[in-house]
């Protein structure tokens, strides 16, 4: 086909890097020469086209690049025959569920939350610990103001009073199978003990996603006025730890702000 090397890098071939494979090869006197080569790519560029390279791989070759410092840093490359294409995750948008579903899902993440914030605290990351705090304290706002409109429109009774161990009070709400408990005002006389029989759903149903939870509370609300709703007294506590996250048992509502708008 070619006669000279010089005709043949007329032509386009040349000599192959190290980190090329493929293309259209040719032989002139003796030399491999080859055009419009495919170059091996690292892992994170692969990642970006949406490949993930195969465990068992080895590497085609490496690669050097070097700073203008002086400075560099090799790296391995690999050929699109040792790929497999990285899983496409399906996002499925949130949908509205059962309202009572909604708010026992919310209600479960609140506890959640405040037992992260704690043991984020005990392992010294504040901020994490802060975060967490954080996120719990806006969904115990999002879920006060939706047990307030559920017991108005009568899908949740109250059908009990509850006192904790610290006196504090709480009215237990029942409907449809679901069963939660606010804060309320102190009440005269005594309470039974009903610690096992404050919070429940209907046997074998399933927990909805946080996502579809939030989506159907915001719903719900939308269109309905903030409403100022009890809340216990702040529990005594060290200066430092206020700071940062509640203490591991506390899990009482705070909504006492003034706020036109949800914000949440």
């Amino acid at each position: 086909m070619f006669t000279t090397i010089k005709a043949a890098k007329q032509a386009g071939y040349r000599t192959r890097k190290k980190w090329e494979y493929g293309g259209q090869e040719v032989t002139v006197k003796g030399r491999l020469l080859v055009r419009h080569p495919k170059a091996a790519v690292s892992k994170t560029e692969w990642s970006k086209r949406g490949y993930r390279v195969l465990d068992e791989a080895v590497p085609h070759s490496s690669r050097t690049f070097a700073f203008k410092s002086g400075a560099s840093y090799t790296y391995d490359v690999y050929r699109d025959d040792q790929l497999k294409p990285k899983r496409t995750l399906v996002v499925r948008p949130p949908v509205l569920i059962n309202v009572l579903a909604a708010v026992w899902v919310i209600n479960r993440r609140t506890k959640r939350c405040r037992d992260q914030a704690s043991n984020w605290y005990a392992k010294g990351a504040h901020s994490r610990a802060a975060s967490a705090k954080e996120e719990k304290e806006q969904l115990n706002k999002l879920k006060s103001q939706a047990l307030h409109y559920l017991v108005a429109e009568g899908r949740l009774k109250i059908v009990a009073n509850h006192r904790f161990p610290d006196k504090n009070w709480a009215e237990v709400l029942k409907g449809d199978g679901y069963t939660f408990h606010r804060p309320c005002a102190t009440k005269e006389g005594e309470a039974p003990d009903l610690i096992n029989e404050i919070e429940a759903k209907p046997r074998g149903s399933k927990e909805p996603r946080l996502k579809d939870a939030l989506f159907t509370i915001n719903h719900f609300l939308e269109g309905k006025a903030k409403v100022g709703v009890f809340a216990w007294p702040e529990k005594i506590r060290p200066r430092w730890l206020s700071r940062h996250v509640d203490e591991p048992d506390d899990d009482q509502d705070d909504d006492q702000d003034d706020e036109d708008e949800w914000g949440f």
